[in-house]
């Protein structure tokens, strides 16, 4: 799109100047976070002009010069289908809440898929999208408006600008937290009797998913369940022996409440509720440990959030800094910039913690009792997993 006033200020400021008036550059996405590299040089003719502004003759030239092309880690043709199944999905449930007066119809989806080995992004999907061809063929105020001020807000890429509670997504956090310092371990016998959980001293009880009690469940299971019982059982005694210190700083250990720095502009920070840490406990109460716990009370997350906190399970703890640009050549075809995978920080846990937490995901998806089972009972591959469902407000 053509700079604005603001832009052609903002670039001024940080001393560039090879911007003018009615210059055309990115304004979103990929297109502004490279937008450096993807300008190209304005090209130059010096003529002599006579009083009538006639050309006399040409005084000299200097050729433009090409902007670089930017090569991204994705096959167009899995993006695409990617964005098919996600589309194909969020209109199958918005048909089924319109069938259901107790369901609310979804807002929108995100899909991401993220090599857990060094953070290429190798598709991602936030619907509802819009045709980018109407940005490059030159949008009208009506076309402008009509995207923004559509309900379902297809402008938004949900993969970094929603943040919304994560539910029991959250509970491997919470987990991590149970078996680095409750000694938690896979066989740990919990016991759910009546699917409520009561603070001591306090009348209001937290409740199960499920209505009535679970009965024995370990440890694994209680994830395969999603068991919210168990892990409010965790989330206070947590509380009990540190306050809600542990817990939130497993939470920011995993990248929670920080940007994930993918080379996208406007990415949210989300939250993590951090009054156990900045008061020194002083405004932190049980209820706030035992409402994290499975991943409500003030928590806020991304999408490439938790693709990427789960990524980093999955990899047995190297959080690494996600990003879809593989590499840059200039017009020529020679690479000048090749991405190399950056690392945000290893994670202190030990393997046999990772082992639990992926034998519980892969409880989650490939045994009788998980959450995910009936989606994933045919699938041709083990595949590990965890199902997550919050109250959004």
């Amino acid at each position: 799109g053509e700079i604005s006033k603001e832009e052609l200020r903002y670039y001024q400021k940080q001393g560039i100047h090879s911007y003018h008036v009615q210059d055309m550059i990115g304004k979103s996405g990929l297109e502004k976070e490279y937008e450096s590299y993807l300008n190209g040089v304005d090209g130059i003719r010096q003529i002599e002009v006579n009083n009538l502004g006639e050309m006399v003759k040409e005084l000299g030239t200097k050729p433009p010069v090409s902007g670089n092309n930017i090569v991204l880690n994705f096959d167009l043709d899995f993006q695409l289908e990617v964005e098919k199944i996600l589309s194909r999905h969020i209109k199958r449930l918005i048909r089924e809440a319109e069938e259901d007066p107790e369901r609310y119809k979804p807002t929108g989806g995100s899909a991401i898929v993220l090599n857990p080995n060094n953070g290429k992004i190798l598709a991602m999907a936030s619907y509802p999208d819009f045709d980018l061809n109407l940005f490059s063929t030159g949008l009208t105020q009506r076309d402008y408006q009509e995207l923004s001020s559509d309900s379902m807000k297809p402008l938004l890429n949900r993969n970094i600008m929603a943040a919304v509670p994560p539910g029991s997504l959250f509970k491997l956090v919470t987990g991590t937290a149970a078996v680095r310092y409750l000694n938690v371990n896979a066989d740990t016998e919990f016991v759910d009797e009546n699917g409520l959980f009561y603070i001591p001293d306090w009348s209001r009880p937290f409740k199960n998913w499920h209505p009535g009690g679970e009965g024995k469940l370990d440890f694994t299971k209680a994830i395969a369940r999603s068991n919210n019982i168990i892990f409010y059982k965790l989330g206070y005694r947590l509380y009990e022996n540190y306050q809600g210190e542990k817990l939130v700083n497993t939470a920011l250990n995993y990248g929670l409440g920080q940007k994930t720095k993918i080379d996208l502009p406007e990415e949210k920070r989300g939250i993590v509720p951090q009054g156990a840490i900045d008061d020194q406990g002083g405004n932190w109460y049980p209820g706030d440990s035992v409402n994290l716990s499975i991943g409500q009370g003030g928590l806020l997350t991304t999408p490439i959030q938790m693709v990427n906190y789960i990524s980093t399970i999955a990899n047995k703890g190297t959080l690494y800094q996600p990003y879809i640009v593989d590499k840059i050549v200039d017009s020529e075809g020679e690479v000048i910039y090749d991405q190399q995978s950056k690392v945000l920080k290893e994670l202190d846990y030990n393997d046999q913690l990772f082992n639990i937490l992926h034998e519980g995901m892969e409880e989650v998806t490939m045994s009788s009792y998980g959450t995910a089972r009936s989606t994933f009972r045919d699938f041709p591959i083990k595949v590990a997993g965890k199902t997550g469902t919050a109250q959004t407000g």
